[in-house]
């Protein structure tokens, strides 16, 4: 599907137990990696809204944030 049809604003959510969920569809490690790929490729203006459950690791919350730097991928804010 073609991302630049999406909304600017994708709501990514970090469980628990670190499994991420970008617009209610649960990623895997490479998957994630993948999707933020792409992202960063269609649609690099997107709005990221990360929200974690409040038992998250703080250290996942991080992760996710230095995958979505790491692809360039610079507008995002906490929940």
């Amino acid at each position: 599907s073609d991302l630049t049809t999406k909304a600017a604003s994708v709501g990514v959510a970090i469980t628990k137990e670190g499994q991420v969920f970008i617009n209610g569809r649960p990623f895997g490690e490479e998957a994630l990696i993948a999707e933020l790929s792409r992202f960063a490729k269609e649609a690099p203006e997107t709005n990221f809204l990360i929200s974690a459950d409040t038992e998250t690791k703080h250290g996942e919350v991080v992760r996710l944030i230095d995958l979505l730097k790491v692809n360039g991928l610079h507008r995002f804010a906490l929940q």
